[in-house]
């Protein structure tokens, strides 16, 4: 790789436009020293095989589809697996593939990826670059969503929300990011009256465990919990606006 081509330091921060999607992902973090990067390219390198083996032709359908099934099988029944560097290494390259296909070849498949997003993001096991990932497939899938069904896209937002405390910088940041994101699509709409109820309320219990203001430090606290309680408190008023 020419030394001045830049390694994206997440798979969802790339820009990929050709035709081949896992092509692209392979010849760009193939020379990546980080080992995250390279389950990525060993996944998606098993993906774009078995289609082949299928006969199928390698477009974002065919691999969405895929990913959502290899995805829900290897998280299965058990929230243990959710640790599994492959599940972390299909989010990432599912986050990808969720901008490249249509909403409906999404909803073909909507509801049994749903169910295992919000299974592995709720145990609490994933890796940071698995956490990313997911956040980034829950704000795609928001975005995209009908405007009219809010009990099916609420879980989904409450996920988000719960991730505005997490207790890794990187994580908070990509769930503000997808927050704001979240929001402007949302208005115009419905959701963004519960949607904002939803922010009111977090903030509230927010308040209620640290007081009025900014909360007092603990002695003991872990030092990511209290970089999250400061940023939270100045950062969540904003996502009313």
């Amino acid at each position: 790789m020419d030394e001045e081509t830049e390694i994206p330091d997440h798979p969802g921060d790339g820009h990929f436009s050709g035709n081949d999607i896992a092509a692209e992902i392979l010849v760009t973090f193939h020379n990546s020293p980080l080992e995250e990067h390279h389950n990525l390219c060993a996944t998606v390198g098993a993906i774009s095989q078995a289609i082949k083996e299928q006969g199928l032709p390698l477009t974002p359908a065919a691999y969405f589809a895929a990913s959502v099934s290899s995805f829900v099988r290897l998280i299965g029944d058990s929230p243990v697996s959710s640790g599994d560097q492959d599940v972390s290494a299909i989010l990432s390259f599912l986050s990808i593939i969720l901008t490249r296909v249509s909403p409906a070849v999404f909803r073909s498949k909507a509801g049994t990826f749903s169910e295992s997003l919000i299974r592995v993001l709720t145990c609490g096991s994933l890796p940071v670059d698995g956490m990313i990932a997911g956040l980034k497939c829950v704000s795609h899938m928001l975005v995209i969503s009908d405007k009219y069904n809010w009990s099916s896209a609420s879980q989904l937002y409450a996920i988000l929300l719960n991730y505005i405390t997490n207790n890794t910088l990187k994580v908070r940041k990509q769930s503000y990011s997808c927050l704001r994101v979240v929001l402007q699509s949302f208005r115009g709409s419905a959701f963004l009256v519960l949607a904002s109820e939803g922010i009111t309320s977090a903030l509230e219990r927010f308040l209620l465990l640290g007081g009025s203001n900014p909360p007092i430090l603990v002695a003991g606290e872990p030092n990511g919990a209290r970089e999250c309680h400061k940023e939270y408190y100045g950062d969540i008023t904003n996502f009313m606006l």
